[in-house]
């Protein structure tokens, strides 16, 4: 948590001082949406209710594949909803953002993207969404070993992705050996 929180105190002082802070429009949302590029490598797409705090954010930061410029640049991703604990029917909750956030905002814009960097139980359902999402349109899809130097990347059929899941999700330091990634055709 302490990574997340990070992040959002970064995503809301930008916005409190209005710094390099871009608004987009979502097709299957209301909120609006907000980029904040914290460096040319790293940033945040987020939703803030207030205007003042964040509510929803899907922080990037970019990564080397390896060091010889041959294998992908990608970015790792993560995303984090501050309001999914709050009740149903309430106005200030967010739900449903994710996969336009994702598909529509972040991979346009980074082309090759590592998701999460720790599977756990409550990202499960998105996990599953969001790469049924990625065969479902055609996207590339790469199982990546963290523990060979440089990394194993190795384009994946989706039989091979369902295969991998036992070795590749979980909390534990074994399961953390292992992403997926998503890139653009």
């Amino acid at each position: 948590m302490s990574y997340v929180n990070k992040w959002r105190a970064d995503a809301e002082k930008a916005l409190r001082l209005g710094r390099n802070i871009t608004q987009h429009k979502m097709m299957e949302s209301r909120h609006t949406l907000h980029h904040w590029a914290k460096s040319s490598t790293s940033g945040v797409w987020f939703i803030s209710l207030d205007g003042k705090s964040v509510d929803f954010l899907y922080a990037y930061q970019s990564i080397k594949l390896d060091r010889s410029g041959k294998q992908h640049k990608a970015a790792e991703a993560m995303a984090f909803n501050f309001t999914k604990d709050k009740e149903a029917g309430n106005p200030g909750r967010i739900v449903g953002v994710m996969r336009g956030v994702f598909f529509d905002h972040l991979l346009p814009n980074l082309k090759f993207v590592v998701t999460d960097f720790m599977y756990t139980p409550d990202g499960r359902d998105w996990f599953d969404a969001e790469y049924e999402t990625a065969f479902g349109r055609g996207y590339r899809v790469y199982a990546i070993e963290l523990t060979s130097k440089p990394p194993r990347v190795e384009r994946i059929t989706e039989k091979q992705f369902w295969e991998l899941q036992p070795l590749y999700w979980g909390k534990d330091e074994a399961h953390q050996k292992y992403r997926f990634a998503i890139e653009l055709p």
